[in-house]
This record gives structure tokens, sequence and C-alpha cells, in this order.
């Protein structure tokens, strides 16, 4: 990637325009690399600017995907729109779009991210974090615009059988996620009657893409997908929040404290996800990151995290069996 950081500086500065008369001196150097891009952080101490380079990949060929890069530039300009209409919803904005070269330039943002914060800071800090996290997802689902309805289940429940189905017997052989799938089925029914509130999606809403700041909370990798139920945004980002601290997974009140201090802040937001359904999502997610987590975790990483990940689904079943219940 640093041959590339080169690149970079090379097709940049001269698009970038000058200050007070200095010519941009941009410098770029290597953030991560993904299946999906590959990001880096450029400054120019002349223009006193930061800026995150995003260059966007087709995940089969590992090629640049101009289309992708489109997509994900109009995306952030959506949710900077939105912004407008309530300043509280930090985002990346956009800066230059390089569609041939797939490339993304926006605004650095800087501060640690909740996943940090979560994974390692004070109770006080975790909390804090979480709870603006909650306000953000419910602010920038209403600055799109809410509605309601009920969730016709019957497309997730045949995705989720053919992730199943395509995945390595290692990865769904195991009585938890056997009986994970069998109750999804036998609440579906239930939880598709309920109404739930539907908005547009962040898409990649995780502790790992928002940036905590003095002020808040900023998303980046942002997808702005089209509207869907709030909960799926929701379930992803509890149930990574969760896994952070997998040692305590055990413990009911750290998923406890994890599930109230989000609230709290989605209840700030305005809005207020119904539990039954926000139950059934976060089962659903965790079965899917089930099949999927060795391909990103590594070992002895994924031994922790495959152990994580079948803890928080014993104790989301449970939780989806009491709720039905009470129905």
């Amino acid at each position: 990637m640093r041959e590339e950081a080169r690149q970079l500086e090379q097709i940049l500065r001269p698009l970038l325009p000058p200050i007070e008369g200095v010519h941009s001196q941009l410098t770029v150097r290597p953030i991560r690399q993904g299946h999906l891009s590959r990001v880096f952080r450029g400054e120019d101490a002349a223009g006193n600017l930061s800026v995150v380079i995003k260059v966007c990949l087709d995940p089969e060929t590992g090629q640049p995907d101009s289309v992708n890069a489109a997509d994900y530039f109009a995306a952030l300009s959506g949710v900077v729109a939105l912004a407008k209409l309530d300043p509280k919803i930090g985002c990346s904005t956009p800066i230059l779009l390089l569609r041939e070269q797939a490339i993304v330039v926006a605004s650095w943002i800087d501060g640690p991210t909740v996943e940090r914060i979560v994974e390692r800071g004070s109770r006080r800090e975790a909390q804090r974090a979480l709870t603006l996290s909650g306000e953000w997802l419910a602010r920038f689902h209403a600055a799109a615009g809410l509605t309601y309805g009920t969730w016709d289940l019957a497309p997730a429940r045949a995705r989720l059988q053919a992730i199943v189905a395509a995945a390595e017997p290692a990865y769904t052989a195991s009585s938890t996620v056997v009986q994970a799938l069998r109750l999804l089925d036998q609440t579906a029914v239930q939880v598709g009657t309920i109404a739930v509130p539907w908005s547009r999606q962040h898409g990649d809403f995780k502790p790992g893409n928002l940036i905590l700041h003095v002020d808040g909370v900023a998303a980046i990798d942002i997808d702005f997908r089209l509207p869907a139920p709030c909960i799926v945004d929701a379930a992803q980002f509890l149930n990574h929040a969760a896994l952070q601290r997998p040692w305590q997974l055990r413990r009911v009140r750290w998923v406890t404290f994890v599930d109230e201090a989000f609230h709290a802040g989605s209840a700030q937001g305005g809005v207020t996800l119904p539990e039954l359904p926000l139950a059934w999502a976060r089962l659903y997610h965790v079965v899917r990151l089930h099949t999927q987590y060795r391909k990103w975790s590594k070992p002895p990483k994924s031994w922790v995290t495959g152990w994580g990940i079948q803890c928080l689904m014993q104790r989301l079943m449970a939780e989806l069996v009491l709720l039905d219940l009470k129905r």
C-alpha cells in the first residue's frame, strides 16, 4: 500500500485547491486494507487539511470499483444533507470523487472509535459512547423520515437459509445454531405482526464505524441504504458492542449495561425500538456472524470470537423465548 500511497499523492495534489497561493503538498499514508476498500489518510500541512482517502474495490476481483465509489460518495452526500436538518448527526463530509479510479476523498474526523472506548474505556466512558451512538442512530433515522409498518420476514429467512446452506458445516453444525434457526422460524409469524419504525439505513452501523469527538459521535463508512426496519441497524450495533468484551458475555449485567445505555440514547433521539422484533433481528444477525467470522478473524483471535458469538447467541435465544412468551 505504500507505493499506492505515493501514487495517490501525485494524483490528488493537483486537484486540491491552493491555500493562499501555496500548492498542495499532500502526504498520504496507509491506514487499513479490506476486501471492499483500501483506506489512507492524507495530510496537507500547508492547508491545515486532513482527509480520508478510500479506494473502493470489487470484492470478487479486488479491482477498483467505480460504481461502488460513486454510490459511497452519494451516500456521504445524502447524510450531509440530513446533518443540515439536525447538526447532531455528525458525519464525514465528501470532498472529491474520482470515479474512474474509484477514489473517494472525505474529511478526516479525529477521535477514538466507539469500539475502542467500549472495549478499553472506563464504565462511564463506555456508557457515554453507547448512549451517544443510540442517539445518533435515532436522529439519523428520524431525519431521514420515519414511517411505521410490519416487517415481512420471508425474504430475510430465505437469505439466512441460503447463507447457512452455503457455509461450511463447521460453521453451522453446532446445536446452538440449529436451535437458533428453529427459534427464528417459530417466532417469525408473531414478529411479523408487530409494527416497527422504518427509515433509511446506515448499512454498516457498528462501534468501529463511529468516531467519538467533543460534541458527540460521527459516523463513517455509511451506505445510506433504502428504508428498512430501524432495528436492523440497531441489532448490528448492539451485537458488535456486546462482543467488544467477550470475557463478560457470561455476565448478564454486561449485555444489560450495553442495551440500557444504547436505548437511553435512542429514546433521547426520539425513537423507541420494539423489544420482540429487535430480539429477533439480533438473533438473526448473530447467526449470520457465526457463519462468517472465520473469514475476518484468524486464530487465536477467532477462538475467542467464536466463543463470544456462541455465548451471545445463547443469551439472545433465551431473551427471544422470554419475550415471545410475554406476548
